[in-house]
């Protein structure tokens, strides 16, 4: 709901500012990234909630558990809206068209904000599980609070750099539910964000690696088999390196 509002909000100022062409454009990317990452993190309330609220009584437990599913959702579904940040232009005339290829930037940035989205909905999640509903709408307000006085301050700065500052609420968003969750489960915010850095670094890598082909090639389809590969040997890689979280999520799902 906050994010909905927020974007709204995004979306008002724009047609006062930037003009109803390009309001249109975002609105068709936001519409697009909305549904995207809404099917992304309501699946994952169904599925973590349940498991996550019952070890509410032991937070040492609960925050392995957490940390656990953080890092799994980050190393698989991270890289699938980086990569439709680099194919977003041809994703967007996919989708509805040659007229709305100037939506591929708004796409673009909106799948960055998305990333933080995610990050943002599982820590919200995570609060969820401690059994405590009166710091979810402390917290809800304090960042609906923050995100509307930051893209309204852009507005006087310079109205060109309103979706990035999205994209910035965005992420302050996901600190602000990591700080809280922290402090609810008495834990360290400082080694949740080093943990949080190293999980992003291989998908920051990802990220350089597929502009780069993207960029160095003419071939709509030479850019996608490569992708595809270099995609493939990423998701071995992590499912590797998650093999043994992931037949304990199956035991877990199994009880």
């Amino acid at each position: 709901m906050y994010l909905t509002r927020r974007w709204k909000i995004l979306s008002l100022i724009f047609g006062k500012t930037v003009g109803m062409a390009s309001t249109g454009y975002f609105y068709q990317a936001k519409k697009t990234e909305e549904a995207l990452t809404i099917s992304i993190t309501s699946t994952i309330g169904q599925v973590a909630f349940p498991i996550l609220s019952k070890r509410n009584n032991d937070y040492s437990i609960l925050k392995s558990e957490s940390d656990s599913v953080f890092k799994t959702i980050i190393l698989l579904f991270t890289p699938i809206l980086l990569l439709i940040s680099v194919y977003a232009d041809e994703i967007m005339v996919l989708l509805y068209g040659e007229n709305w290829l100037d939506a591929g930037i708004y796409m673009r940035l909106l799948m960055y904000a998305a990333v933080f989205m995610v990050m943002e909905n599982l820590n919200r999640t995570f609060i969820k599980s401690l059994g405590k509903g009166q710091p979810i709408l402390y917290i809800s307000l304090i960042k609906r609070s923050v995100g509307i006085m930051f893209l309204f301050v852009m507005l006087f700065v310079n109205e060109k750099y309103l979706v990035q500052t999205y994209v910035f609420t965005a992420f302050l968003g996901f600190l602000i539910n990591q700080i809280a969750f922290s402090i609810l489960t008495n834990t360290s915010f400082f080694d949740s964000v080093i943990q949080t850095i190293k999980l992003l670094i291989p998908n920051v890598f990802l990220l350089v690696l597929l502009s780069l082909v993207y960029s160095a090639f003419e071939s709509l389809l030479t850019k996608i088999c490569i992708t595809g590969l270099i995609s493939l040997i990423y998701y071995l890689s992590v499912l590797y390196y998650l093999g043994y979280r992931i037949s304990t999520l199956k035991k877990i799902l199994k009880k």
